[in-house]
């Protein structure tokens, strides 16, 4: 399966039905430039799984759904507006910056945990002119007197960071550390790098359990393995952790004729997302070098991104497969570039040192069509 994946040709991203979008897993999207696992989003950037219906929003992860002016927010949707640096609010807030768990309300800010309310400070309620006259000298305050968080890595060295009005909260504040959350999924860090740079790090509570069962020993067939299964510590076949199979598994298995996992759940979900590529661009240029050709030469050891490494006329197949390090794959249709290399040059999470062959989606559609 691997060495067929590498000797087709790959769209620069994952996605459907966009318009002027960059980024990765996006489907029926408009303008949206450093997006990750959206869906129906229009004129956002620096946004993360969201959708449907997102739109004019910035610096937003997690959420969406007929929302709009969403800016430096997390974990914020279903109908809401027009809100700021907040966290866990929903569903339809309106005109809030500085919340957290708020749901159903407008005009609130720095407060936590209300429900249908609205021009409120630090949960204590104002009337609409007090409101508006108190937020102007707030955010002055704010600017004027910054939080201060000093950070202090391994070696105990420290240094400040001023958070003004306009900043997300601080990470010392956050619910998660850094490795209990998706963060260290796509950006992976060392316990060193996330102290460092100031955010929080929570070691797990190793807990030993006696193990009664090795993975190997685990049936192949589901049909052969009895309910006292799940009675059983199973040693997991790659970490060695121990695990069990609970009973409601146990009966979706059977059900559906699925076999026993024989690895931890952390180690299953590593095998998901190991696929995904990281959250991060290259510039680089399609590598469909023109008619039968697979790829375009290349130098800079093997980097097809440098406008440096085009040329008038590829070489022939071998030379270019053997140059790049990449499979031969020979075009099935005719691209509108004939014979030429393709000019095109787009933003993609495939590295340049990767293996496959990268193509623009004018390239890849005329191969697929």
């Amino acid at each position: 399966m691997n060495e067929l994946y590498l000797q087709l040709p790959h769209k620069c991203y994952r996605g459907t039905h966009n318009a002027r979008v960059t980024g990765d897993y996006i489907y029926g999207s408009k303008n949206a430039y450093d997006a990750y696992e959206i869906g129906s989003s229009e004129d956002v950037r620096y946004v993360v799984n969201l959708g449907p219906g997102t739109k004019d929003s910035y610096d937003y992860s997690n959420w969406g759904e007929n929302v709009e002016l969403l800016y430096e927010a997390i974990s914020c949707g279903d109908e809401c507006r027009n809100i700021k640096f907040c966290f866990d609010c929903w569903p339809a807030m309106r005109e809030s910056e500085y919340c957290a768990n708020c749901h159903s309300s407008s005009n609130l800010f720095g407060c936590v945990g209300l429900r249908n309310k609205q021009y409120c400070i630090l949960n204590k309620q104002y009337t609409k002119e007090e409101y508006e006259a108190l937020m102007e000298k707030i955010k002055k305050h704010m600017d004027e007197m910054p939080y201060i968080a000093q950070i202090r890595n391994s070696k105990h060295e420290a240094r400040n960071i001023e958070y003004r009005y306009g900043e997300f909260f601080p990470p010392e504040l956050s619910p998660l550390a850094y490795n209990e959350s998706k963060a260290i999924d796509y950006y992976p860090k060392s316990k060193e790098e996330v102290i460092a740079e100031g955010y929080l790090w929570r070691d797990p509570n190793q807990r030993e359990f006696e193990v009664t069962l090795d993975a190997e020993q685990i049936p192949d067939h589901v049909r052969d393995a009895e309910e006292g299964i799940t009675k059983e510590i199973i040693r997991c076949a790659s970490c060695k952790k121990a695990y069990r199979i609970l009973l409601r598994e146990f009966q979706f298995y059977k059900k559906f004729e699925i076999p026993l996992p024989r690895k931890c759940h952390l180690c299953r979900y590593a095998d998901r997302v190991a696929p995904r590529n990281p959250f991060h661009l290259y510039e680089r240029k399609c590598e469909c070098g023109g008619g039968t050709n697979n790829s375009q030469p290349t130098t800079n050891n093997g980097d097809s991104s440098s406008k440096s490494s085009v040329v008038s006329r590829p070489p022939d197949r071998m030379t270019s497969a053997i140059r790049t390090g990449k499979s031969r794959y020979a075009n099935t249709a005719a691209h509108f570039h004939g014979e030429e290399p393709c000019p095109n040059e787009f933003k993609t999470t495939f590295a340049p040192e990767r293996q496959e062959i990268i193509y623009c989606e004018q390239c890849y559609q005329a191969e697929v069509a």
